[in-house]
């Protein structure tokens, strides 16, 4: 499983706010300087350490230098500071994932299916798991539910055939 940047919803928290401190961060992230994005995130995060955008873009940030424990304690950070939000469960879910705690990660991508039940990547994460559990009629649902709003998304598509 690859972390993308272009899996959260995280744009809309940005806001006038250490903006350009923010935007260069994500260049960082993107380029795939993750030291110096990590940096970045940190300087706007010791301005601002309830500043929901650069805690979750680090907590993403943590996850490519495969530091797990570092942003699944973002991740919960996040959620303290917004409950409901999207980016943050998808953080979480995907944590978990990576470190093999699949049934954490399922109750985080329901929670972000509960916010907006639409979201592909979600969907087609959690059919990974299923088929992990050997659940392959949840996971065909939710590969076909997936494939149903994205149709370019291959991988649903692919899973949804073979399961």
């Amino acid at each position: 499983m690859a972390f993308s940047i272009d899996n959260y919803d995280i744009f809309n928290y940005i806001n006038n706010e250490q903006e350009d401190e923010i935007n260069l961060g994500i260049s960082y992230l993107k380029l795939g300087n993750y030291v110096d994005s990590l940096d970045q995130f940190n300087f706007i995060l010791d301005i601002n350490f309830n500043n929901l955008t650069a805690l979750i873009l680090r907590g993403i940030t943590y996850s490519k230098l495969e530091k797990y424990e570092n942003a699944l304690s973002d991740a919960h950070r996040s959620l303290e500071i917004e409950p409901t939000s999207l980016s943050s469960f998808i953080l979480r879910g995907e944590t978990y994932f990576m470190l093999g705690k699949f049934n954490e990660a399922l109750i985080d991508f329901n929670k972000a299916l509960e916010i907006n039940p639409n979201n592909t990547y979600v969907l087609t994460m959690s059919g990974e798991i299923y088929l992990k559990f050997q659940l392959y009629g949840k996971a065909l649902v939710c590969f076909k539910i997936a494939s149903e709003f994205d149709h370019s998304n291959i991988k649903s598509l692919v899973h949804s055939n073979n399961a």
